[in-house]
């Protein structure tokens, strides 16, 4: 995965592509007063839920 500017194009991960594009899903490019690159990660949390039918009808 690549950030892109107007002036560069910055590598940031490496990996295959459905692994590099879950990992840019949870990435956000903010910018900087000084210009430079910084990439902020965001967690994903994935909880399953299990339901139990109703014995009762």
């Amino acid at each position: 995965m690549f950030a892109q500017t107007d002036a560069s194009l910055s590598l940031c991960y490496v990996d295959h592509h459905d692994n590099a594009y879950d990992w840019a899903a949870a990435q956000a490019a903010e910018p900087t007063k000084t210009g430079a690159a910084q990439l902020v990660g965001y967690a994903r949390r994935v909880q399953e839920i299990k339901i139990i039918p109703s014995m009762s009808r």
